[in-house]
């Protein structure tokens, strides 16, 4: 049965007016492209794959624009693979015409995303996100007539009865995060200043992305906390990795996000992926690879390999993000 990925959440319904949206006119019976005027910005807020992901997709898309007036749209990244795919195939029929290939055939599935478009910046759609993730679950039927939602088993203690399992069902709503408009094009800003202090922050982490000795790496995951930096006092007790090199215990969520970073990391790895950890001053990322330049072919096998796996509770980006290696000691 197709998968639908998500958490359990509170239910609270809002209106396009509470995010600065313009609300989509009335509900029609299929969902419009995405574009470039659809903002630079998405909150992607459900995911389907399967044979009925278009479907689903789609029902779940026109949920979101006549329930609650956003203006939400699906991108089918298992359509966009096999496009690209045929166009390879006709690329090498034209500089080999005389050559009789082997007519490989590949089954890509459809890969679907549902995203809400109309943020013209990163903080306007980080600003919808929470009222997006508090949306009521959509109702979504499969082909036969029956409702499709995936559940949760909870076990719950019992007084003296043990543990009882519960079921509930799971919105997918309350795992929305942020992405880039695929559409629009992402020029890449010139690079900043590398801050020296990467080096110390990231002394103590064993799957330093400071190691790697490629250019390039692909970022699939970003856990954010509060901005630090209090030198710790002489004898203060060190537990964190930011203890460890000198800083206060009111750094707590930024090492929390440092050690969230490295677990990824370490099961990623266990995976067989080439995966590192770099930690700033306000977040720790999570990558994987190391790659000669930006447009490495192999980074697109990287993210297709992901794509294809149930990774599902490591919630990792869905398009991992291109980044060059930060070289402190430059």
């Amino acid at each position: 049965m197709p998968r639908l990925f998500a958490f359990t959440c509170g239910l609270i319904l809002f209106t396009a007016a509470g995010l600065g949206l313009a609300a989509p006119a009335l509900p029609t019976t299929q969902v419009p492209p995405l574009g470039p005027e659809s903002g630079n910005w998405l909150v992607c807020c459900a995911s389907y794959t399967g044979p009925e992901a278009v479907d689903m997709a789609n029902q779940c898309a026109m949920i979101i624009r006549s329930r609650d007036h956003l203006p939400a749209y699906v991108i089918n990244y298992g359509e966009q693979e096999r496009k690209k795919r045929t166009a390879e195939i006709e690329q090498e029929l034209k500089l080999n015409p005389d050559a009789r290939m082997p007519r490989r055939t590949t089954r890509i599935p459809d890969q679907c995303a549902v995203v809400v478009g109309g943020f013209a910046t990163i903080d306007a759609a980080r600003t919808a996100l929470d009222k997006i993730k508090q949306l009521a679950a959509p109702e979504i039927k499969l082909s036969e007539g029956k409702v499709n939602s995936d559940v949760v088993s909870l076990y719950v203690p019992v007084p003296g009865k043990g543990v009882e399992i519960r079921r509930e069902t799971v919105n997918p709503f309350t795992r929305s995060f942020v992405t880039r408009n695929p559409t629009v094009p992402n020029t890449v800003p010139p690079a900043p200043k590398v801050d020296p202090f990467l080096k110390k922050l990231n002394s103590e982490e064993s799957y330093s992305l400071l190691r790697s000795s490629k250019k390039w790496t692909l970022v699939v995951k970003d856990y954010r906390g509060a901005t630090m930096v209090q030198p710790t006092a002489n004898g203060a007790p060190s537990s964190g990795f930011l203890e460890k090199i000198g800083f206060a215990k009111n750094s707590d969520t930024l090492n929390a996000c440092g050690m969230q970073a490295h677990e990824t990391a370490r099961v990623l790895r266990k995976l067989e992926f080439d995966a590192y950890v770099l930690h700033t001053r306000t977040n720790s990322m999570v990558t994987i690879g190391g790659f000669d330049r930006e447009d490495d072919p192999k980074m697109q096998q990287v993210a297709a390999h992901l794509a294809r796996l149930n990774l599902g509770p490591l919630d990792l980006n869905t398009k991992p993000v291109p980044m060059e290696i930060p070289r402190p000691d430059r």
